[in-house]
């Protein structure tokens, strides 16, 4: 049997296979029994034995099997190579104060555990605590104006004041705004990173990263043993929004970064919220009106953000107590329909028993 601190590189491995996170396998390797199968097959290079695993599983296999022999050293291959150097890696996070959650923790953030496609790691450096709090993510341009700064910095010190903390990605503009402003306004930010939380991108932003971690957090879902890419950044989005109860959408062009968050956002059931740019920005304008033709709601003030989030969580309580309702009226009828059976199984017995004995009584007299 391999132990936890195995398992917990086996899995770090497979974490930073982008390919592989997806619920039906997150799903799957949460059963000792079946993660235990998975490891062997896959260091043995053998099929899996566990002639129950669920449509799909076996992609998951071909995928990390190729991976996992592509990653092998040159030479004779030491099927623990990866797992040792993912070992090390998760012993230099410990001592840096990176804290490692795995999807079976309980600090596990369980709104992403809702998502379709959740990390099974989450590497995290400052308070944990903030993963289950109410967040609402502020992003937007690189090329953020001044007024769109300003802007940020009021909804941002509004949202703060009303409990909220922010998350945002640490880019360049709009994100580096939000971070820095919550700050300014005593909050706490999150900052959800497209590279490791060791190697910081863009690195002009290490500094800020230092002040996130003193009252707020930086995470990833990856080490640094995954190249960011153009694509990292898209993928780490569905964590960005996964976390919050709200996407705010500072200013954005017709195409990039922001409009393919708010995609990933409704997807997902949350909620995007467009600040409305002056008319004559050339530049935001465009992509405000791209926001809502996706389905964002227009919004001019942070207070107006407030109302809608909470227009949006009294939805989702609505839809929470529909189905706990209909799971209950359900349970009645069926509890309903056994005791109907019952009583018929009752008066069937007894009118058998009836029967029997009018029988009996006929046979007697007949004897005689």
């Amino acid at each position: 049997m391999k132990n936890n601190y195995y398992q917990t590189a086996f899995l770090s491995f497979l974490n930073d296979i982008q390919s592989v996170k997806k619920k039906e396998y997150l799903e799957y390797l949460k059963d000792e029994n079946n993660f235990q199968n998975f490891i062997i097959s896959i260091e043995n290079r053998n099929e899996l034995t566990e002639s129950s695993y669920p449509k799909g599983i076996e992609n998951l296999f071909r995928t990390v099997i190729k991976k996992y022999n592509a990653s092998l050293t040159e030479g004779i291959p030491d099927k623990n190579s990866i797992t040792d150097n993912y070992i090390s890696a998760i012993e230099d996070y410990q001592n840096n104060q990176i804290q490692v959650i795995k999807y079976t923790d309980d600090n596990y953030p369980q709104k992403l555990l809702r998502i379709k496609n959740p990390p099974y790691h989450l590497y995290c450096k400052g308070d944990i605590s903030l993963l289950n709090k109410k967040l609402i993510s502020i992003i937007g341009t690189r090329n953020i104006s001044e007024k769109g700064r300003k802007k940020t910095i009021e909804i941002v010190d509004y949202l703060v004041k009303s409990g909220y903390s922010i998350v945002s990605g640490l880019a360049n503009g709009t994100d580096s705004a939000a971070h820095n402003a919550t700050l300014l306004a005593g909050g706490k930010t999150i900052a959800v990173l497209p590279g490791s939380v060791t190697k910081i991108v863009p690195p002009g932003n290490r500094g800020l990263a230092e002040k996130i971690t003193q009252s707020g957090l930086i995470l990833s879902e990856i080490t640094e043993k995954v190249t960011v890419h153009k694509g990292r950044f898209i993928e780490r989005n569905r964590i960005t929004s996964g976390l919050s109860g709200g996407v705010v959408v500072i200013e954005s062009g017709e195409k990039g970064g922001s409009v393919r968050q708010t995609e990933i956002a409704i997807e997902q059931g949350i909620p995007v919220f467009a600040v409305k740019p002056d008319e004559d920005n050339k530049d935001a304008y465009p992509g405000y009106k791209k926001l809502l033709s996706l389905g964002a709601v227009s919004v001019e003030s942070a207070d107006q953000i407030i109302e809608e989030l909470k227009k949006s969580e009294h939805s989702e309580i609505n839809k929470e107590n529909q189905i706990h309702s209909t799971s209950a009226v359900a349970d009645i009828n069926n509890k309903y329909a056994e005791i109907f059976n019952n009583s018929l199984n009752k008066a069937e017995k007894s009118e058998k028993i009836s029967l029997n004995k009018k029988t009996k009584q006929m046979i007697i007299s007949d004897s005689f």
